[in-house]
Parts: structure tokens; C-alpha cells; sequence
């Protein structure tokens, strides 16, 4: 119930609304003064980044440089953004919701215009997007990898993946007959690639579900399958650049509405906690029991490597912010 709260946006309107928007202005204010060197708090992203493309079976320390000389290229060329655009991602700066990452808030109107430009000047919004696209772009190009390969020839991590959202055997064989996007001399496979899947193959699938191929089951079909590959990327990508989730928000707000004493109480103390919470429920939960058909012992290894590499770079943050403080730095 508290989950589809705020996923509808109620809470934001069931308690007083001038209270509310004394609230949010406030929070507002706290996000400036207290994130403006967000930035530097951000390099234990990278580590994280290198954990969910690990968990899709991909190499950690591969995945890490690809990500970083990715993020060296900025938001991409006008051919990768039209492969993101087909993916279903947008920019979080586009979508004004950048902060929320870390405050857990969301903000209307002029506030946010207002804090966007701020994020914006102190780079959060351009690291953000940057490793979000990377892991798009990546995310997609494997798929592409992939598209030559039967079910049986797949990897174990690909199939976990697959089946997590709803992607079976058969539904794989019709997603990768698609075409491909070509963009930076790369293949991508795309939402947009069921399109070319002639009717007579999705006939087929229908026929031996015991479905008669109507024109509408066939579209409904193909939006089914261009829905689950979207969704498992678009998903994703909060695992890959950590970011609370409306399941994040459910467990931080208890289902109280903004405007009202307790609402009002648990968003102000609550208002930097999301992101640890995030933590706990999506990378913790991803190591420990997303990762239980490989046994305790890989699971175990894997979240050490990622515990060590997020303290270094978390070592990393505090010196960069120590620094510009004119600070000596911590010894290791």
C-alpha cells in the first residue's frame, strides 16, 4: 500500500499543502548547503557501477574502465543519444530529479529550476548522466553480443537476468531476430529492434501458447516484449548508478503524506538517508541473495571485492573534499 502511494504521487497532495511547501523549501535549501560538494562524494559510484555489470557477468575491473572512458566522452554523440532515447533513457538533468539520489526528495515548479542550476555548476547533474548513459549504452551493446547466441548458449548471469523479467527461451529467440542500431561503430539492441520481428514469428510464439494470432494479440505482443527489454534496462540502471526507487521512498516515508506532523518529521530526518537505504535494499540485497543460485562462497567474495573497492574510493572523496577544504588528508 505505502508502495503505490508513491508510485501514484498521492502523498504529495493528502496533507497541508502550505505545510508542505515549507517543507520542501526547506529540504530545498539543505540540499544546496549541504551537497555542494556532492560531487566528490560520488567516486564510490564507480565501484558499484564495476558491482552490476560484474553481477550480469561481465569483468569488474573491465567494466570500471570501460564506464570511466565512457564518462570521459560526456553525454555522447547525436547517434547515442537517439539509441538512449529508443531505450527509454532520459537524463536525470532533463528530468529534474537529480537530487533525489541523495535527498530523497522531489521538488515542483521553481525550486527545482532553481536547484537543478545549482547541481548543474557543482557537476552532480554531469556525473550522473555520464555513468547512466554508460551503463545504458553498455547494457544494450551486450544485448548485442548476445543476439548470435541460442538460450542454452548463454551465460548463467544472462539468463538470471533475462528470466528476472519475464524473458524466456522462446521470448529470447524473437527478441534477438531484431535488428540491430548501429551507433559509434558499435552494435546496440534496442527496444525498437521487435519492430522489424516479422508477424509470422510472433504467430508462432502465439500458436504454441494455444493463442489464436489475432491483429490485436500480435500488437499486444510486440509491445509486451519491447515493455519487459526496456524495463530490465531502464531497471537496471538504478542498480548501476545507485538510486532510490519508489520501494526506497515507501520504507523511508512509512506511507505518512508530506504536509502532515509525522510526514513532515520523518522526510526531515530522513532527507540523506536514502541513499544508504538504497544501498542496503538494492547492492546488498543484489550480492547476498540475488546472487544465491552461485552459492555462499561467490557471493561472499564478491561483495568483499566490492566492500574494498568502495572503501578506496570512498578514501579517494575523503581527501578530494579534504583538499579543497585546504585540509591535510586522513592517513590511510
Amino acid at each position: 500500500s505505502n508502495q503505490i502511494k508513491e508510485v501514484d504521487g498521492s502523498l504529495n497532495f493528502e496533507g497541508n499543502a502550505s505545510a508542505a511547501a515549507i517543507g520542501r523549501t526547506i529540504r530545498m535549501w539543505q540540499n544546496m548547503t549541504k551537497l555542494g560538494k556532492v560531487l566528490m562524494s560520488s567516486f564510490s559510484d564507480i565501484p558499484l557501477f564495476s558491482g552490476e555489470f560484474a553481477y550480469q557477468g561481465r569483468s569488474f575491473f573491465g567494466s570500471m574502465l570501460e564506464g570511466m572512458g565512457s564518462m570521459l566522452k560526456g553525454r555522447g554523440t547525436v547517434e547515442q543519444q537517439k539509441i538512449l532515447s529508443q531505450l527509454g533513457v532520459f537524463f536525470d538533468g532533463m528530468a529534474a530529479d537529480v537530487t533525489a539520489r541523495f535527498s530523497g526528495d522531489e521538488l515542483p515548479g521553481r525550486m527545482t529550476r532553481m536547484q537543478n542550476i545549482f547541481f548543474k555548476l557543482n557537476g552532480l547533474q554531469w556525473w550522473t548522466d555520464t555513468w547512466r548513459k554508460s551503463a545504458a549504452l553498455m547494457m544494450s551493446h551486450d544485448l548485442a553480443l548476445d543476439r548470435a547466441l541460442d538460450w542454452s548458449g548463454l551465460s548463467m548471469q544472462r539468463k538470471r537476468l533475462l528470466s528476472m523479467y519475464g524473458i524466456d527461451a522462446e521470448r529470447w529467440d524473437i527478441i534477438r531476430s531484431g535488428e540491430t542500431r548501429a551507433a559509434d561503430g558499435r552494435d546496440y539492441l534496442t527496444p525498437d529492434a521487435i519492430n522489424d520481428v516479422p508477424d509470422s514469428t510472433l504467430v508462432s510464439y502465439l500458436q504454441r501458447q494455444g493463442q489464436d494470432a489475432t491483429p490485436a494479440r500480435l500488437e499486444n505482443l510486440r509491445f509486451d516484449l519491447q515493455n519487459q527489454l526496456r524495463t530490465m534496462i531502464r531497471d537496471r540502471l538504478d542498480f548501476a548508478v545507485l538510486t532510490p526507487d519508489g520501494k526506497t521512498r515507501s520504507y523511508v516515508r512509512q506511507g505518512t503524506a508530506a504536509g502532515t506532523g509525522v510526514g513532515e518529521t520523518l522526510r526531515f530526518i530522513m532527507q540523506f538517508k536514502s541513499f544508504p537505504i538504497a544501498f542496503m535494499q538494492k547492492v546488498m540485497g543484489r550480492e547476498f541473495i540475488g546472487r544465491a543460485n552461485e552459492g555462499k562462497g561467490a557471493a561472499f567474495l564478491n561483495f568483499s571485492r566490492l566492500f574494498l573497492m568502495t572503501t578506496l574510493f570512498g578514501y579517494g572523496s575523503m581527501t578530494a573534499k579534504e583538499w579543497l577544504a585546504g585540509k591535510t588528508p586522513r592517513i590511510p
